[in-house]
């Protein structure tokens, strides 16, 4: 996404990007519970979740290939 391209950009390597990464998981950690606890169970938390099953099984399908390799 543009918010982490721009994030990657402007912190510098070490204990900095370090920092950043764990404010930054912080953040979508909240945004997701934030979701699954209060949005109603529709059509935009349906798209949400396949997004989220898509991505996680892409994730899935690369780490099986590369201890395949």
């Amino acid at each position: 996404s543009k918010t982490v391209h721009k994030f990657a950009q402007t912190v510098a390597p070490g204990d900095d990007a370090t920092r950043a990464m764990t404010v930054l998981l912080r953040k979508l950690a909240g945004f997701s519970g934030l979701l699954h606890e209060n949005m109603y169970r529709f059509t935009g938390w349906r798209f949400l979740e396949i997004g989220r099953r898509l991505e996680r099984g892409i994730q899935i399908a690369r780490t099986l290939s590369r201890l395949t390799r």
